[in-house]
């Protein structure tokens, strides 16, 4: 069936990017949250396609808020870590979220920098 076989390349995948984790000693992937800034307003949340692989794989990901663009619209980072490890997930979040507030000001907004 469909259903089977798309829950067939779901496992397969989870199965792969673990595997490269493993590999690589890699604990965590950063990655852009969003293509952009997040839209002004309440009427959308953006685009979830930088979230997509992450969903896809079963991994805990969240977004911590990086920087801002021109309009003062926030840009945000994404944490994904091994399928079943939210609690490293959140751990990991602390201190990066720590180290982006104590940069703040310290770099012109991303826009400004790779615009």
């Amino acid at each position: 069936s469909t259903l089977r076989e798309a829950l067939g390349r779901q496992a397969a995948f989870r199965q792969a990017i673990t595997e490269i984790m493993e590999a690589e000693a890699v604990d965590l992937w950063i990655s852009p949250a969003a293509m952009g800034a997040a839209p002004r307003g309440l009427e959308s949340t953006g685009d979830p396609i930088m979230n997509l692989p992450w969903t896809q794989a079963g991994m805990p990901a969240l977004t911590l808020p990086a920087a801002v663009d021109a309009q003062n619209l926030p840009i945000g980072i994404q944490l994904a870590a091994r399928p079943d490890a939210d609690e490293a997930l959140l751990a990991w979040a602390d201190p990066i979220q720590m180290i982006l507030r104590e940069s703040e000001g310290a770099a012109p907004p991303l826009e400004a920098r790779f615009g």
